[in-house]
């Protein structure tokens, strides 16, 4: 069902509620795979060969936080990280969420 967000936008309808009028309709939206970083496999790879994470990083070209961030279990989505023992941190927002607990910071 991920042509649902592209037939509301040529129709000019919140994509929302055209995704309200395919469930009525009896279809189930899917799920689209996980997209990885293209050198994330790579630099596991070379992780698990014993290079240094910064060395590992900077072959498949990227950021020495982003290579420690996946070595960590931190999953980054726009401006909130959230990290392996469950804190979600919006940088943008301020904010630190953990199970259910919200903290601002000032």
């Amino acid at each position: 069902m991920g042509n649902v967000t592209v037939v509301a936008r040529e129709l000019g309808v919140n994509p929302n509620t055209a995704f309200g009028w395919a469930r009525q309709a009896g279809r189930r939206s899917v799920r689209l795979p996980r997209r990885w970083h293209s050198g994330r496999d790579e630099y596991e790879r070379l992780r698990a060969k014993g290079v240094s994470q910064a060395a590992a990083a900077r072959r498949v070209g990227v950021n020495e936080r982003t290579a420690r961030d996946w070595d960590r279990g931190v999953k980054k989505s726009g401006t909130t990280r959230t990290y392996a023992d469950g804190r979600r941190v919006d940088y943008a927002a301020g904010t630190v969420t953990m199970c259910g607990v919200r903290h601002r910071w000032a």
